[in-house]
């Protein structure tokens, strides 16, 4: 059920049990209140059957559907007129080896086994283990993750463990080949390619290009990855088991994702500059009068908002309630 339209149905039904069960937008201190609603059937199924797949237009447009249903609920018990609504995805994702094949693109799904394991002997040969621990977990896109524990056993350093690695990667990537051409195309597929690599250390310590792209790596580091190696791919390349895909590239195929807003502040239009969802807390922020979160790195989106008459109340007329949409493309 979980990558099924009925899955989504039940989750806005489920809000819309929330919203009346704790009398959203009723807040008699007329106070702001705020619901989020993250909708993950689409990414199941994305990554079963990619997003070129029939299956995932049958489920978006079914998805709309519920959607419509949610917002006319929304408009019956609150009145549109009084909602602010921002639409997003959390990443984009890379299309499938099988579709790429069809289309003639430069697709490479590949087992991460072809690097985790010669990196797993080298390391075994550079440090004999105290155990029979591995020192390489697993690949977890977009992260290599490494055993602290049997490093620690063998009395390594979590930087020279990181930075061990990070050495050997690229010679395991530099002996790759090219594999047999597309059956069906012709075309001869590029071998894997490693396009950057980070350890968990240099980005925790800010050790990063002053770009934005060593910024957009700085702001996804968790320490909750743990002794690790962040590594980026080739375009249309990841590292994968089985059929399907996956995404958290640094390619922008996984960052390009649609941001709506809606509302009576908005201007309604299509606007073509690039956006993030991190701009949402921040637009939403100004909106309301309130600081920013205190990690927020967005901007306010000025230029989608109505501008205020000289009540300071919004602008009302016939297009109070449109819609503005925006496209990330990076």
């Amino acid at each position: 059920m979980g990558r099924s339209s009925a899955s989504v149905a039940y989750q806005l039904e489920f809000a819309e049990a929330l919203i009346e069960g704790e009398k959203l937008g009723q807040n008699p201190a007329n106070v702001t209140d705020m619901i989020t609603i993250s909708i993950s059937s689409t990414d199941i199924n994305g990554h079963a059957f990619g997003p070129d797949d029939p299956s995932q237009k049958e489920l978006i447009v079914e998805s709309d559907t519920a959607l419509d249903a949610f917002f006319t609920f929304l408009d019956k018990s609150i009145g549109l007129n009084n909602v602010m609504v921002a639409m997003t995805g959390d990443h984009g994702v890379a299309t499938t080896q099988k579709a790429g094949d069809a289309m003639g693109m430069p697709v490479l799904d590949f087992s991460p086994d072809e690097f985790t394991k010669p990196l797993e002997q080298m390391l075994e040969s550079k440090y004999p283990p105290k155990g029979k621990s591995k020192y390489v977990l697993q690949m977890d896109n977009p992260y290599l993750l490494l055993n602290r524990g049997a490093f620690e056993a063998a009395g390594v350093s979590e930087e020279e463990a990181e930075d061990t690695a990070k050495a050997m990667v690229p010679q395991i990537f530099a002996g790759f080949v090219s594999k047999a051409g597309n059956t069906s195309t012709g075309r001869q597929k590029e071998p894997p390619t490693l396009t950057t690599i980070y350890t968990s250390k240099q980005m925790r310590e800010g050790r990063l290009p002053n770009t934005d792209y060593g910024r957009l790596i700085a702001h996804s580091y968790s320490p909750y990855v743990g002794w690790a190696l962040y590594m980026n791919f080739g375009p249309y390349q990841f590292p994968w088991h089985g059929s399907g895909t996956t995404h958290f590239s640094a390619n922008s195929y996984d960052r390009h994702v649609p941001l709506e807003l809606f509302g009576a502040a908005f201007v309604p239009g299509t606007y073509h500059g690039v956006v993030a969802p991190v701009d949402i807390a921040a637009t939403f922020s100004s909106l309301l009068r309130i600081n920013r979160p205190s990690a927020a790195v967005g901007r306010v989106l000025t230029e989608v908002i109505r501008p205020e008459s000289t009540d300071s109340t919004w602008v009302s007329d016939t297009r109070s309630a449109g819609t503005a949409n925006r496209s990330r493309s990076n």
